[in-house]
């Protein structure tokens, strides 16, 4: 039987109300493999050794906690190059790990408005895309902040931009000592909000610094917030109350449990590419509106032997992620339509979809190791170009987009590895 954990009423009712944010830190995606803090500038250290021994010393500072993070940081912040190189390849998505977002997923069942220092992209995946990613460096989204009902606010930044994460002392001093945007709706919504803290530990000196600067100015007359730990430690100077748990395992528990006291009014996130129903005319505007604006299609890359190879070898995807995309075809006879009859669409404008879902692809091949990401990173190019000049909502137009790469993917057989055709594309 499972065992009936404690939930503050004040937890509830803030999370009844819209007024619970989740903080989420790097133990809750520990189950993807990805390195925390520590973990991380040990694989930079790692690879710094491999090329320069004089770093050498510097591991056994960190491993025995003699010198701290940002100090040994601050003595390897030279080698740009290898520590961006890093937080990029560390922490890319693996789909074939896809069943262990259902975790993820338990958080949108309770709030859909999080905060992450994470630089890993697993919210996003379990949100399914949905829910706005705000990223700190963004001045704009971060203004509208307060207006969202909804967001995944990124408050250290994305491993896809690693120039911008937040990690040295340098970074952290320009996001948490300086007049921006980020820091003062961070303020805005420690002060307002109810925060739960979940794989964070409040070591982080300046997000914990913040925490007891903004106590310190209310006198703990602003919403209380919590933290879920298997530690008995007391955060009571940041106005933070302790919810032990007996280990890691029971935060799964924790949600649940939550969720069940909110009666199921929250509504979970829905799978925009299972449940979107399609209107036959509304996709055939929209493929009128793919071509309208564009002039001529756009070039495609000439790839020579080398990379048509290794283009080949990186498209080796799973068999239930090649099932999904072939479950799009009961729509392509919509585009087919548009394609072969002269009406719809001039003659010199019928390679615009082809080329642009072929131009974005080569583009993005030989950044991923995998069809699927391959896959997603085609259809994130297409929508940052048409998002600002289409105007559909982001799960539908992210829906249509699958829908046209998915079409042109499979008239070419590249996600087919048993096909490598010396071809270009």
């Amino acid at each position: 039987m499972t065992k009936k954990l404690f939930i503050p009423k004040s937890l509830i009712e803030n999370a009844k109300n819209n007024n619970l944010v989740f903080f989420i830190g790097a133990g809750f995606s520990r189950d993807f493999g990805f390195p925390d803090w520590n973990g991380l500038v040990k694989i930079i250290l790692e690879k710094m050794i491999d090329e320069n021994p004089k770093y050498k010393p510097f591991l056994a500072l960190l491993e025995s906690g003699t010198m701290g993070v940002l100090d040994i940081l601050e003595h390897m912040k030279s080698e740009k190059r290898i520590i961006r190189d890093t937080i990029y390849k560390e922490f890319k998505y693996d789909i074939s790990k896809e069943e262990l977002l259902e975790k993820h997923r338990k958080l949108f069942g309770i709030s859909k408005k999080i905060i992450t220092t994470n630089y890993d992209q697993l919210l996003e995946k379990a949100a399914k895309e949905q829910i706005d990613k705000v990223v700190y460096k963004n001045a704009h989204l971060m203004g509208q902040i307060h207006n969202l009902d909804e967001f995944i606010l990124k408050i250290h930044g994305d491993y896809e931009f690693a120039d911008d994460c937040v990690l040295l002392r340098e970074d952290y001093e320009k996001l948490y000592d300086k007049d921006n945007a980020a820091l003062a709706q961070m303020k805005s919504i420690i002060a307002s909000k109810s925060i739960l803290f979940i794989g964070f530990s409040l070591t982080d000196p300046y997000v914990s610094h913040l925490f007891e600067y903004v106590n310190k100015i209310y006198n703990g007359y602003h919403e209380k917030s919590f933290i879920l730990s298997v530690n008995n430690d007391d955060f009571t100077k940041y106005n933070v109350t302790n919810i032990q748990l007996e280990n890691h395992d029971q935060i799964v528990t924790f949600l649940e449990q939550l969720s069940e006291k909110l009666g199921g009014e929250k509504p979970k996130v829905k799978n925009e590419d299972q449940d979107e129903d399609l209107d036959e005319d509304d996709f055939k505007s929209f493929l009128l509106d793919f071509n309208k604006n564009k002039k001529k299609a756009p070039d495609v890359l000439d790839l020579n032997e080398e990379e048509i190879e290794n283009k080949y070898e990186k498209m080796v995807c799973s068999e239930s992620f090649r099932k999904e995309i072939e479950a799009y075809s009961s729509y392509f006879p919509s585009i087919d339509e548009i394609m072969m009859s002269p009406s719809y669409i001039d003659f010199d404008k019928k390679t615009i979809i082809t080329s642009t879902v072929r131009s974005s692809y080569n583009r993005v091949h030989n950044r991923f190791d995998s069809g699927e990401s391959i896959f997603e990173a085609t259809v994130d190019e297409i929508y940052d170009e048409y998002s600002s000049e289409l105007s559909y909502k982001k799960a539908k137009l992210r829906f249509y987009i699958k829908i046209l790469v998915s079409w042109t993917i499979i008239g070419c057989d590249i996600f087919n590895e048993d096909k490598r055709k010396k071809v270009s594309l």
